[in-house]
């Protein structure tokens, strides 16, 4: 996760990149991700937009018949400490799009 700071920080650089106007966008993986930098950002990003993310690894973990790749890849519901839900104090002022995916039959 430490990789996505550093490479928004190395791109912030860049002439052509408003720093003040970052926004950070994800899916599936990525969703989880958004929601893990929503906490951790230290104020890099303005705006999120997280489709089909995991915000909470127990509740997931609970609620899935793909143990396997939380036991192979995380260790368990809680193996590697980044579940946003736990690691992650949601600032106040967030801006924030969240989509799961489900539309009305």
């Amino acid at each position: 996760m430490r990789d996505y700071l550093t490479a928004i920080d190395t791109l912030a650089k860049e002439p052509f990149v408003d720093e003040n106007r970052l926004g950070c966008t994800g899916a599936s993986y990525g969703g989880f991700s958004v929601y893990w930098l929503a906490g951790n950002h230290d104020g890099r990003f303005k705006a999120f937009l997280s489709h089909a993310g995991i915000f909470n690894l127990e509740a997931q973990y609970l609620e899935t018949e793909e143990m396997w790749f939380a036991n192979w890849d995380m260790g368990g519901a809680t193996g590697t400490g980044l579940t946003p839900l736990l690691s992650a104090h949601l600032k106040t002022h967030l801006t924030a799009l969240l989509i799961n995916g489900t539309l009305p039959l």
